[in-house]
């Protein structure tokens, strides 16, 4: 992952398209190998009205560490759970990467209502 186009990650929403620039972790060079095969789609459940999160269909390798997240963060939970960030909070996670150029509040219209769907390429 040499350039930044290499480390962009591609997430579509309802339409919209997103891209992510990936951490620099093991989590996320893993999450990037699997989408590379194939793109993934992932039901992401609101929750606690400052993140999505769903069950991704592999684990990644977690080095979680207690951070305090922003909105457009992209967190692994637990090993094998993607969280999406449109607001703060404070936790253990292993960091996947970050949404580009999109504020909170556009972030909370497209993610805070209720339950999505998500489909993750590289």
């Amino acid at each position: 992952m040499n350039t930044k186009l290499d480390n962009m990650l591609k997430i579509s929403v309802n339409g919209t398209e997103l891209t992510a620039t990936l951490a620099d972790s093991t989590a996320a060079k893993e999450l990037a190998e699997k989408l590379k095969a194939e793109p993934v789609t992932v039901t992401l459940n609101e929750y606690g009205g400052f993140e999505n999160v769903g069950k991704l269909p592999w684990s990644l390798t977690k080095t979680d560490e207690s951070i305090v997240t922003e909105a457009g963060d992209i967190m692994l939970y637990q090993g094998n759970q993607m969280t999406i960030f449109y607001n703060s909070n404070s936790w253990s996670y292993t960091r996947l990467g970050h949404i580009d150029n999109i504020t909170g509040e556009e972030l909370a219209k497209l993610f805070g209502e209720g339950n999505i769907t998500v489909t993750l390429s590289y």
